[in-house]
């Protein structure tokens, strides 16, 4: 059985996101259940939450550690699984994720920013550009950074975005603002940092409209300077 999107029972895997969860678990594709039983005992010991005083990252890693196990341990989501992961790497698609988190996602838009600086703004499609860093935070990506509590790399990463978004015209802007403000959250500085970059998009693009028209007037009167000079 094929599938355009596969379905893996309770978690959902696309072409653009599918998590190794063998890796996670230290395993080899070929570990049987009571392997994969003594892997999942001896991670969850080591990045429980309760032994690691609440750290994110280690929780992170945990959940992570908890998915894997409950897919592999499900005779029906491994099932489907496998086949989707088995398709993927047939396909030379096989970049599995690693835990969100917010020097993963720091990392991403840091790339994301130095690919789109190289685009030719009078020849990318505007609207992919914006696809593509709406993509890099989700609002269930953005709920994730938010519990590991770092506000200065959070900083970062929208400082970070609203650089990229230099290339974007007003429209594809306020779509990328819209999700950095959920990630801003209360900190005013930052929401304050999104509405400057609005403002001065929105007068950059009205002065784009006005000088169309300053440019069409001038040259109306260098012709008529240039006609009644001649007559």
């Amino acid at each position: 059985m094929l599938f355009n999107e596969y379905t893996v029972w309770p978690y959902k895997i696309t072409k653009q996101h599918m998590k190794d969860y063998y890796a996670i678990l230290e395993l080899p594709v070929t570990a049987t259940l009571p392997e994969i039983k003594r892997a999942y005992r001896k991670l969850a010991l080591l990045y429980h939450p309760d032994k690691n005083e609440a750290d994110s990252y280690s929780v992170a890693q945990f959940n992570e550690i908890k998915e894997a196990y409950e897919v592999l341990t499900n005779p029906a989501a491994k099932e489907q699984y496998l086949q989707a992961r088995w398709l993927k790497k047939a396909a030379g698609a096989w970049m599995p994720d690693e835990p969100i988190t917010p020097v993963l996602i720091l990392k991403q838009a840091l790339e994301l920013n130095k690919s789109i600086s190289l685009l030719d703004v009078h020849r990318m499609d505007a609207a992919s550009v914006a696809h593509r860093m709406l993509q890099l935070i989700p609002t269930a990506t953005i709920d994730k950074l938010k519990t590991f509590e770092e506000p200065e790399v959070q900083a970062t990463i929208i400082t970070t975005l609203l650089q990229a978004c230099a290339v974007l015209p007003h429209a594809q802007t306020m779509q990328v603002a819209a999700q950095l403000r959920q990630l801003a959250g209360e900190d005013h500085e930052q929401q304050l940092k999104i509405d400057r970059v609005l403002l001065q998009k929105k007068k950059q693009e009205d002065w784009e409209r006005k000088k169309i028209w300053f440019i069409i007037v001038l040259v109306i009167l260098i012709c008529l300077m240039i006609y009644w000079s001649g007559r």
